[in-house]
């Protein structure tokens, strides 16, 4: 396996034009004919790498993953001319789902692996399926896959409702949904998709919610949108990636309280042709995107409100049909198409990634508390399944911020005993610290005050 790695110069497009080194991570993945168009990466949560992409020599759907020492590769599906226009998403099982198309008999198609071997069905065999697919899961793990019908010009969704496929029409209105179109689904499953119209040569966005579908235009000034890229954050906000061709930008658009905010992300040469998109944590954006001018692969991501960019490999025709995903550390992994040795490459930059939070159960009997009571009845008590979470180990930066809170008073708080009372048990009195209960000396006294109260106004 060829490997090498390369020092990427992050430019920081702002006046003071500072130059920042990182070190990025650059592989040949696979070099066996003409392989990686249109691939598509994500990663599980440990942090395993997943890529699918087509064989056009073999006309062959194949994948690729890192095993921890090497990358192992399969082909999926050979039945025919398969493979196209691939699309990979990864469960919480770490198990990868892809739907991709059958060119020869114009289905949709779909693949995904068991645990113990590659499951493979035909989803939409209506009409003529065609041009590009995407897949994403939801929360359930459930398949949800975008793609277009070419006789009626539609774009259409799929998706597995636990026992079959359902099938929908999401826009008919003219040629829709020819070129690059992309899924996403946030956190309450909503559905989101971007996609374009040539009739109009405007960029679409779609969303789904208990009355049916919404269409918005996005941006309609000039010919944009051919190629795009969607990704949704925490908050549910979908952000957009596109190709402006006509004035060969780069572009970026996200939705913030019901409102559209576009933005050029780089506007000097010919940037953002093919594109990708994938939001981190903190809900800042990370494109991958192909320079046409230089033959470059480029990285965008927005820190503080400034569009930082990278250039990422220049050896060659290099950065087509790039694909992104990032782990839970926000570090992010790029698939792509080497043009010039018809190869599939691809870059990383390493970086922490935080631990995965476990939780343990176990079954605990509490110790009754005495309470006085002599009596022979039996007691009943009653187990509490007790939840622990484990937390990560700080790390040296957490562990500095939290040394400046040590100065700073926090409020004092009483921690509350929960006794088990069983059937049988008589309730006691718990004494509160820091107050007395009145004693015996109180009440009298305060019934001597009252007589001698009583006999001084008898005697008036």
């Amino acid at each position: 396996m060829k490997f090498w790695r390369i020092l990427a110069l992050i430019l920081i497009i702002s006046a003071s034009n500072h130059v920042i080194a990182q070190e990025w991570n650059v592989e040949l993945l696979d070099s066996e004919g003409d392989v990686g168009q249109r691939s598509s990466i994500d990663v599980d949560a440990e942090g395993g790498v997943h890529i699918g992409y087509y064989d056009s020599g073999n006309a062959d759907l194949k994948y690729t993953f890192y095993d921890g020492n090497n990358w192992v590769i399969e082909v999926v599906d050979t039945f025919g001319k398969v493979g196209s226009d691939c699309s990979l998403a990864v469960d919480s099982k770490k198990n990868p789902h892809i739907s991709y198309l059958d060119l020869g008999e114009e289905y949709l198609k779909y693949a995904y692996w068991n645990g113990s071997g590659w499951n493979i069905e035909v989803v939409d065999s209506e009409g003529d399926i065609g041009s590009i697919t995407s897949i994403a899961l939801d929360s359930m793990d459930r398949p949800h896959i975008v793609y277009r019908e070419d006789i009626a010009k539609d774009l259409k969704y799929a998706y597995w409702n636990g026992s079959g496929w359902n099938i929908e029409v999401v826009d008919s209105e003219g040629d829709v949904g020819r070129y690059a179109k992309a899924i996403a689904i946030d956190s309450n499953d909503n559905i989101h998709i971007s996609y374009f119209n040539p009739d109009n040569k405007d960029l679409l966005y779609a969303h789904k919610d208990g009355s049916g579908w919404n269409i918005e235009v996005v941006d309609s000034e000039g010919d944009v949108g051919i190629e795009n890229s969607i990704a949704v954050d925490s908050d549910g906000d979908p952000h957009i990636s596109y190709y402006d061709s006509g004035s060969k930008d780069l572009k970026y658009a996200t939705k913030k309280e019901n409102k559209w905010v576009l933005e050029t992300v780089e506007a000097t040469g010919n940037n953002g042709e093919y594109n990708s998109i994938a939001v981190d944590s903190d809900g800042d954006p990370h494109i991958s995107y192909y320079d046409s001018g230089s033959k470059d692969l480029k990285y965008a991501t927005k820190k503080e409100n400034k569009w930082v960019i990278t250039v990422l490999d220049t050896n060659g025709e290099v950065g087509l049909y790039p694909s992104i995903a990032l782990d839970r550390g926000n570090n992010p992994y790029i698939s792509y198409y080497d043009l010039s040795n018809t190869n599939l490459k691809y870059a990383n930059l390493p970086g922490e990634i935080p631990p995965i939070l476990t939780a343990t159960t176990e079954e605990v009997t509490p110790e009754l508390v005495e309470t006085g009571n002599e009596a022979e009845d039996e007691t009943e008590t009653t187990s509490l399944t007790v939840t622990r979470t484990l937390m990560p180990v700080p790390t040296e930066t957490e562990m500095e911020e939290r040394a400046e809170d040590i100065s700073r008073p926090s409020p004092t708080t009483t921690a509350a005993t929960i006794v088990p009372v069983s059937k049988k048990t008589i309730p006691t009195i718990t004494e509160t610290p820091g107050e007395e209960t009145p004693g015996f000396e109180f009440f009298l006294a305060l019934a001597g005050i009252i007589f001698s109260g009583y006999l001084f106004k008898r005697g008036k």
